[in-house]
């Protein structure tokens, strides 16, 4: 694992395409900072947070399900989609943004895309993550391969919608920081989800909330987490919807205030289950229903958190960034064949970085690990036994990149759907048990 180093010119542990700002940007991102602080205590955290509704082209593909087909198109709207940013700025100069988009994966161009166009907000880190809903818009990756299996033929509309939205969002959150106060809390929703590889398996019961309020009480954001893939609603669906995560981020918004934002956790082989429904539902309008009901309840725990928390008198915001080195591609040959595994090799080698930037955040005494991973829930559980800090831990999956599945190799071995799209082979859980270890220990 190798560690960015940052220029004389930019802020520590800033990723290297932020660092590449020009004096302009750096000038408008201190211009935006000095407009949010003006009358505010020289020494206020500062947070902002804002919500944009993504607005794809008519008909457009959805993505998540191969059974849909990549000409699928979507036949209107169930509940709109959004991407959903919180800028904070720490009384050290530290300025750290994280913006969630309802859609499947953030691949590697959507992350540089949303990076480079938020330079000019002068971030020493950025988070963009997915909710990975299974109903969300597709057509956002001009590639081939990647069209037929998830996404839906490509149209460049629907890709510069998501730029847009996860751009928007951050700008509005910057042009809002005021002083806030952080408090970090966790629910459990243990019965909220079920392992999907071997029934009775390891869950997360963990549900991380990290409550936001501006210096005068009222609310500014609520971010939270679980491990649960949002699935409810089936391939039949064919209409836009963030599933589950909005009904959660509404009950929390109606209850609560200021604005809710979900991040996919540790959920590579975690399936939803609202207690009661004996298996998913097969006519779509009871799977509508149950996202709503399982968001509501997930809501519901979040917002018991969330009033629980102490406030941090001292929160700081930290933010350290990595670069993780990974391994050659090792396709397993057993899910294509003797004549697929070596066209599957050749695919992977093709798209898949030699490299992915690793994130952590300290917001307050919640600490965010960011992961291109889709990770099993026993990998975040060595994860969190080797972080021996106080205070939650998020664990947040399909952050900045989209490099498949992630499994220890005891669970590797038991073959199945998410080993044959673990693209690095069965060995590399433990080093990255390992590099976020590290990463997570030099948060200050």
């Amino acid at each position: 694992m190798a560690r960015t180093a940052a220029s004389s010119s930019c802020r520590r542990a800033a990723p290297p395409s932020l660092c590449a700002l020009g004096r302009t940007g750096w000038l408008l991102g201190l211009a935006l900072l000095a407009a949010a602080t003006a009358g505010a205590e020289p020494s206020a955290l500062l947070v902002g947070a804002a919500a944009v509704e993504i607005a794809p082209p008519a008909e457009v593909s959805l993505a998540g399900y191969g059974a849909r087909g990549p000409g699928n198109r979507a036949q209107g709207v169930l509940e709109p989609v959004s991407a959903r940013a919180l800028v904070l700025a720490d009384p050290d100069g530290t300025r750290v943004g994280l913006v969630v988009v309802d859609a499947l994966i953030v691949t590697p161009d959507l992350r540089r895309a949303v990076t480079g166009g938020a330079a000019e907000l002068g971030l020493d880190a950025l988070v963009v993550a997915a909710t990975h809903t299974h109903s969300g818009p597709g057509a956002y990756k001009d590639d081939r391969v990647a069209e037929l299996a998830i996404l839906g033929w490509y149209r460049p509309e629907s890709r510069e919608a998501l730029i847009d939205a996860a751009l928007s969002a951050l700008q509005r959150a910057a042009e809002q920081l005021r002083p806030a106060g952080l408090a970090a809390g966790q629910a459990e929703a243990r019965d909220l989800a079920r392992n999907r590889r071997h029934e009775g398996g390891p869950q997360d019961p963990l549900v991380p909330v990290l409550r936001v309020d501006g210096a005068d009480g009222a609310p500014i954001a609520t971010l939270f987490a679980l491990a649960a893939h949002p699935t409810v609603l089936s391939p039949a669906n064919l209409r836009l919807s963030p599933d589950y995560p909005g009904a959660a981020r509404r009950r929390v918004e109606a209850r609560r205030g200021g604005v809710a934002l979900f991040l996919a956790g540790p959920l590579g082989d975690q399936k939803p289950h609202f207690p009661g429904e004996p298996r998913w539902p097969e006519d779509v309008t009871r799977q509508v229903e149950t996202a709503r009901l399982l968001g509501e309840a997930l809501g519901d725990r979040v917002l018991r958190a969330a009033r629980a928390a102490q406030p941090d008198p001292a929160a700081r915001v930290t933010a350290i960034h990595h670069n993780l080195e990974l391994p050659p591609v090792d396709v397993r040959a057993s899910c294509v064949g003797y004549v697929g595994a070596p066209l599957l090799h050749v695919v992977a080698r093709r798209f898949l970085p030699e490299s992915t930037p690793l994130v952590a955040l300290r917001l307050g005494e919640l600490r965010l690990l960011a992961s291109p991973f889709e990770l099993g829930v026993e990998v975040a559980a060595a994860i969190r036994a080797g972080s021996f800090r106080p205070g939650p831990l998020l664990i947040a999956a399909h952050a900045n990149d989209w490099l498949g599945y992630l499994l220890m190799p005891e669970d590797w071995d038991r073959g199945g759907y998410e080993p044959c799209l673990a693209y690095h082979g069965r060995n590399l859980a433990p080093s990255f048990i390992d590099a976020a270890a590290e990463l997570l220990a030099e948060l200050p």
